[in-house]
Order: C-alpha cells, then structure tokens, then sequence
C-alpha cells in the first residue's frame, strides 16, 4: 500500500518503543510505501498512531514511522525515466567492473548485448511489473529471486535487496548474472560434451563458447532451458519441439516454465499469422527454428543498441586509431607458406609451420591441435613490444582470445577495423572452443557475413567467411575510451556567437526566453551562462525538462535535479516545481546556485556542477577526491570513477558535464 505525505516529517526510527525522531525529513506530498516485517502484515504500532514505511532519497531505501494521521492512501510515486546517454554509459561502466574481475576470465559482458537485452525486455524503459506471475520490475524486468540470486553469488556488501528497483543497479545486477550465466552454460556443456565422447580433445581444444543466443536465452527464459536446448542441438536433435525441456520438469518448475514461455511467446511460439505465411505448423517451436529466430532478432536487438550508443555517447565507442601492426604478419604468413590457402597443414611444410606457431603459445606440443589461436599468437609476437607483451595466457584456445586488448568494438559496428581480433561461437552441432581470426582488410562484403583471416582456416591460412550472428567477441588494443575527448572535454569557450545548447533550447521552446533568462542569471551570480546550460543538459539527459525525474530512481527532479529536501529549503517541493514551467523553474535554480555560492564567483565549470553534485567541494581543485569506496555516496556515483581507483575526484566527476558543454558549442547546438 502506497500513502502521500500531507506533512513534512523527520520520521521515527529505532526499536520499538523507544522510537525517536531522525534525518531526513520526508517532504510533503512525498510517495512511501507500507515497510512490513519479513512475514508478518503489520506496520502500525499497538497504539494505532505511527505506521511502518520505506521511502527512497536519492538512490537508497530509508525506513522508519510515521504518524498515521498526515498519512493518505496513493498510488505508487511515478517511476523515474531512462535517460538513454545515462544508462547507456552506466552499461558501458558495467562492462568494464565485471570484466575487470579476476573470476571473468573468458566469460566476457558486452555493454551493447546489456542494451540489446533491455531493449527487448522494455523497451529500455523504467516500467512496473509486465511479466504476469512474477514481482519483475525495471529495464530488465528482474524478480526478486534472480536479484538474490545475484547478491548471494556476488557477496558484494554494496548492493543490497532494495536496489532491485534501482535503474543503475540493475544494470550493475544484470552485468554480473550474464557473466554467471556465461560461465555456468559453457561448463555444463564442455563436460556434456566431453563425457558424451563427442570431443575427444576437449581439453585441448577448450571451453564450449556460448552464443549470444544462449545467453540470450538464459535471460529471458532460464540457464536451464539454454543448456538443455543447446544439448538438444548438439545432439542432432534440432526438430525436436522446445516444449520437450519442460515435460521433465515438476510441477511447480513446470508452471513456471510455461508462464516464461507465454510471456515470451512471440520468440517461443510460431503464431497464425507466421504459419500461414511460411506454411508450418502453429505451435511451439523446434529447437533449430528458434535459434534462427533469436539470432535474427538479436542482429535486429544490437543495430538498435549500436545506433543508441552512436547517437547518444559516441565517445565511448571504442576508437581503433593506430595500425594493427600484427596484421603484416598474418598476410605475409598467408602469402609464404601458405599460398593463399593451396598448403595444408597435412603436409611436411604445413605442420612444421603449425608448430612453429605454438611456440608462440604457452602451450607445449608436437602435434598438430586446432591452431588458430595459435597463429593468432605468432602474428602478435612477431609485431613485438606491447602487442607481443599483450598474448594472452592460455593462447592456443580461441576462447581466450576473448579477453585480449583493452577495447571491445560493438557487434553491430558499422566497419570492424582491419585487423581486430574476432572470437566465433562454434558452429552449429559443435561445442568446441570457437574460432579466432583477424578482421580481413579484404571484406567479401556478402550479406550477414564478415571475412576473417586466420590459420585453420580449411586446414590453412586464407580468408573464411562466417556468419556474423556468431560473433562472440571483437577485440582491440588501443587508446582508452573516450580518451579522443581528453584534449577537448575542457571548460574552454572558443570565440563564436550565442552560448551552449542556445540554438536547441530556441528549437525545443520556440522561442528564445529561457536562453536570455539563464543569460540574466549568469551575469547576477557571476558565473558563465555556457556552465549553466552544460550543467543543466547533463543533469536532464539534454532534455531541459521542470518534469525530468532522476536516473537512478531517486526523487530528485528538474533542471538541476532538485532534491526534495532541497525543494523545501527553497520554500517550495519537487511536485510543484515538476508543474512548473522551465522558465519559472529557472528562478529556484538562480535562488539555488546564489546560496550555494554564498558570495564567491563561479570560475570554472567544475564549480557549478559541485554546486549541485557535492556543494563542498565547490571551489577545490579538479584532482580533489569527493567520493571514496566504501562511501554510500561513492556507490551511488561509482560510474564516474573513470579510472577506476575507488575514488571519485572533482575532474572526474566534472568530466562528462565539459563533454556535454562541448557538444552544446557545435555548430546547430550553438546558438
């Protein structure tokens, strides 16, 4: 049960009875939600006079009591929405945290498959409950149960049960679970496999890779139901219906099973209207047609996430500047000995060759194993210093290859830079490591295909085309990213007419009010109108929404993401300043900025944005630590530790409002 406030109030907490008043206080007309305890109903006290809630501030759950009669019966608060750059950098941020684990290994996370998933799920949206059955909510539509199952597995003391709702969190939440998901696929199938007697090198040749497709499938439906549909297909069973996992079950999994498949059914399930156009059956599907049509809907699910990425944060694309200076020596190797393809490893020549590559490896053989890897290894080598420093251990299973470089390229790019290192899923009916190869500067440019060039490739060393929809993994070594910001992400202001964002805050009105008011405030409080307008583009996901609500599911709204307690302060609330419009909003964010500055002048960007983020730091300098794991505050704001040292410094946190300032000075924007 939800209930609005009528009245500001610091709320009640400790044990009962001893119950006394503490911060915060809860602003009127704020949402809270009934806080019973595990297993029992009751949230009032014996008296009738305090009830039991929870309310969020900022992105943490509070609890305590509150008295009844400034108590109304609600609806649920609003729910925040998805600012795409914010959450599509946070996915970004996700990637890198559990990738950088020790534990990850070759179970890699890709930001774009994170952004391909919500997609699916939501539409990238912050919703409510949409899976019928279940307590599912957020982007990602996570039960409580999965999130257990994330905390438990984790054991990371800064998540907690409540932050299942929070947008941020869950990305962090689902990052963690596609990797255990991962891991947990590509164990069960190489033993399978390897006790099957069907890989009698499985040792050697490595680990089963799992598609996108598995993982995909793990996410929406079950692990389970992943490993069983692909044991089907290795078996040779792909006409059998995909209805056949679930008859095993009891039946409470049964239940369950089915509910998952009706709610994804338009995967799952061949409609009318499909069966009538290709002439099958309606129904289930079979185990071989639904992997046709997940790959097919997730090369549809990674262009939309490409696309979002390139609109919204194009300076977290990876940029591949630089020569691959690897890539000499595998065209030269294809040319002598391997004569584009005409040697084969069979021959004389051909092995001597092949093993000369492993002992590019740590990989100590006399024979001739499944050496693309291996080749892979060789080129690296003969380019010498950081590349040849750069092989990964365990080089001779292509599966490894999945965590070399420092940059991983999105799926859907538009063009793979000659020379990336590209890891393959196996092919249907195999659960062998994959392949690896280079990107072939000779593309055949055929329709779902991209050409690499590698050894093993039919017994040599040629260019292979392969289907892009099982791509595992594209790798580069190369600059950080963003780093091709790092000379212009500044706080300078070239010479040129109009502020930030003026021309499209002109487009977004209609008309140019709001441009000459924040020009007004600028020049009372001392500080650059370009700053206010970054500062206020960065902080509404560049919508300069009175109604913008906070990413991370906190209560914080509008322009410069006023907290309720703050709105109070103001003599106002978050309500009444998301009724008002931008104009009249300017006014709190002037009274605002004035008392935060108390006097001293705004001199850099960095200083605005403190103003709002972490007032006292306002003034120190750009290498000053604000935030520091394990802070509260630092979870909260961990996706700005761009160097990932548990810390968070003034310049760091400053740095994605200058790229937003940035942006607002190119041409179009300007104005």
């Amino acid at each position: 049960m939800f209930y609005k406030l009528t009245k500001a109030q610091f709320p009640f907490q400790g044990t009962l009875p001893e119950l006394k008043k503490k911060s915060p206080r809860i602003p009127v007309n704020s949402i809270v939600e009934d806080d019973p305890d595990e297993g029992e109903n009751e949230t009032l006290t014996a008296d009738g006079k305090l009830r039991k809630i929870k309310f969020r501030v900022v992105g943490n759950i509070r609890r305590g009591w509150l008295p009844v009669e400034f108590l109304e019966e609600a609806e649920a608060a609003e729910r925040p929405g998805v600012i795409p750059w914010a959450f599509i950098t946070t996915c970004v941020r996700a990637e890198e945290w559990i990738n950088a684990m020790p534990d990850t290994g070759v179970n890699y996370v890709h930001a774009d498959y994170l952004i391909a998933l919500a997609i699916y799920e939501t539409k990238m949206a912050n919703v409510g409950n949409e899976t019928p059955g279940t307590d599912a909510v957020g982007p990602f539509q996570i039960t409580s149960t999965r999130w257990k199952e994330f905390l438990d597995a984790s054991g990371d003391p800064d998540f907690v049960e409540d932050d299942r709702d929070n947008i941020s969190d869950q990305i962090y939440g689902m990052a963690f679970l596609t990797r255990e998901h991962t891991r947990t696929i590509s164990d069960v199938i190489t033993a399978h496999e390897k006790a099957a007697g069907s890989s009698p090198d499985a040792d050697k040749a490595g680990p089963y890779i799992p598609t996108f497709a598995d993982i995909f499938i793990a996410a929406v439906v079950t692990p389970l139901a992943a490993i069983e549909l692909r044991k089907l297909e290795l078996s040779g069973k792909s006409d059998t219906l995909i209805t056949e996992i679930v008859s095993g079950l009891d039946d409470d999994r049964k239940k369950e099973m089915q509910r998952i498949f009706r709610h994804n059914h338009h995967i799952l399930k061949v409609d009318k209207t499909e069966a009538e156009a290709n002439g099958i059956a309606a129904g289930p599907r079979t185990v071989g047609n639904l992997y046709e049509v997940v790959e097919e809907k997730l090369d549809k699910l990674f262009g939309s996430a490409f696309k979002l990425m390139k609109e919204n944060v194009p300076e977290l694309l990876p940029v591949t500047s630089g020569a691959a200076t690897w890539l000499p020596t595998a065209l030269a190797e294809q040319s002598d000995p391997w004569n584009n393809g005409a040697l084969k490893e069979g021959t004389q020549l051909g092995r001597d060759r092949v093993l000369t590559y492993f002992k590019a490896t740590d990989l100590a053989t006399n024979k001739v194993l499944p050496w693309c890897g291996a080749f892979v290894a060789f080129c690296m080598k003969q380019a010498g210093g950081e590349v040849a420093g750069s092989i990964v251990k365990g080089a001779a299973r292509a599966a490894n290859w999945k965590s070399w470089g420092n940059l991983s390229i999105p799926v859907k790019t538009g063009n793979v830079p000659a020379g990336a290192v590209v890891v393959m899923s196996p092919p249907p009916g195999s659960a062998r490591s994959g392949h690896v190869g280079f990107c072939s500067p000779d593309q055949s440019g055929k329709a779902g295909k991209i050409t690499l060039l590698g050894g093993n490739q039919s017994d040599t060393v040629k260019n292979s085309d392969y289907d892009r929809s099982k791509i595992a993994a594209i790798r580069w070594l190369g600059p950080p990213l963003g780093s091709f910001k790092e000379d212009t992400a500044s706080d300078t202001i070239p010479p040129g007419d109009g502020i930030a964002w003026g021309g499209f805050v002109d487009r977004k009105f209609g008309n140019d009010e709001f441009k000459k008011k924040v020009i007004e405030i600028g020049s009372r409080i001392q500080c650059d109108p370009n700053f206010l307008m970054a500062v206020m583009a960065f902080e509404t996901g560049r919508s300069f929404s009175a109604k913008q609500k906070n990413l991370a599911g906190g209560s914080a709204t509008g322009l410069i993401q006023f907290m309720p307690t703050t709105a109070v302060e103001l003599g106002t609330s978050t309500a009444e300043l998301a009724q008002m419009t931008e104009n009249r909003q300017l006014d709190f964010v002037e009274a605002y900025m004035k008392k935060k500055a108390n006097g001293r002048p705004f001199t850099k960007l960095a200083d605005v944005y403190m103003a709002v983020l972490w007032p006292v730091a306002f003034g120190k300098s750009e290498g000053s630590a604000i935030f520091k794991h394990p802070e509260k505050a630092y979870k909260s704001n961990r996706g700005l530790d761009l160097n990932g040292d548990k810390k968070v410094t003034v310049g760091e946190a400053a740095a994605k409002v200058k790229e937003q300032l940035q942006r607002g000075l190119e041409p179009g924007n300007r104005g």
